[in-house]
């Protein structure tokens, strides 16, 4: 087990967990196991190569910039071929600067994200109503009182997204399930009940703009409701082989147009 890589760990993930809830426990099975593959796009691997920059503080060696204007010539290909990084242009480098050097210089980027006496980048392992789960956290600070804070960077190109509406619901970040991470995230935290979870929100697009969230109790107990239903579909999934063969019977036919339910 120790050898294994976080990412490769048997041990179930708030990302893991999330598809139960988007799709279904068999399909997410599938990708756990990797029979199924997800694919993103180019934005969000234009936020995730920010993502780990910061955290690492510019040491992620994550990408290289082309150093070629086309892959016309055979030098060209060559060095292209040798790259075992994704290949970037020289816009989507100044855009990685940029949102790098936007929260760098936010005033709470060394009291939540990267400063001192916190760690990045925390892999976390506990056991919940019988099922193991796992979490690494973009930053994590342990007080003298015992308390915890942890911190999740986000980068969107869709920031109004994070805006919350006249009730102050948030129902565009539950709806992504972001409460069922920073459930996942306090139970791992290893001090529940005094763990305080925030967001650092940063635009990955201009004005590349910043804000910093706080998980209030109402949105960890959502996600917690969430968490409980994962736990239950994962124990319920057992050790039985994976069924994409839904509805065999007449009397679990779904009704289309039953506004009832």
């Amino acid at each position: 087990m120790s050898n294994l890589t976080y990412r490769d760990r048997p041990e179930w993930s708030y990302s893991d967990m999330k598809i139960i809830l988007e799709y279904d426990i068999d399909y997410a099975v599938a990708v756990k196991r990797k029979l199924l593959e997800k694919s993103y796009g180019k934005a969000v691997d234009i936020g995730t190569l920010a993502h780990e920059e910061l955290l690492k503080q510019g040491g992620s060696n994550s990408f290289v910039v082309k150093a070629y204007k086309d892959f016309r010539t055979n030098e060209a290909k060559d060095w292209r071929d040798a790259q075992t990084v994704p290949i970037i242009s020289d816009n989507e480098f100044e855009q990685i600067n940029k949102i790098c050097e936007t929260v760098r210089n936010h005033p709470l980027y060394s009291v939540l994200l990267c400063g001192e006496g916190i760690e990045n980048e925390v892999e976390l392992y506990a056991k919940i109503n019988g099922v193991d789960i796992k979490g690494k956290a973009d930053a994590i600070r342990k007080n003298k009182d015992g308390s915890i804070v942890i911190c999740d960077l986000k980068t969107t190109a869709k920031f109004e997204d994070w805006k919350m509406n006249e009730s102050r619901d948030m129902w565009k970040i539950a709806n992504k399930h972001y409460d069922l991470q920073c459930a996942n995230y306090t139970q791992l935290g290893l001090n529940p009940n005094l763990t305080n979870f925030y967001f650092f929100v940063v635009e990955t697009v201009e004005p590349y703009r910043v804000k910093v969230m706080h998980c209030a109790l109402a949105f960890v107990e959502s996600g917690e409701q969430k968490l409980a239903k994962c736990i239950g579909q994962i124990k319920q999934f057992g050790n039985r082989e994976i069924d994409f063969t839904y509805t065999k019977t007449l009397n679990e036919v779904e009704e289309i147009g039953d506004f009832s339910l």
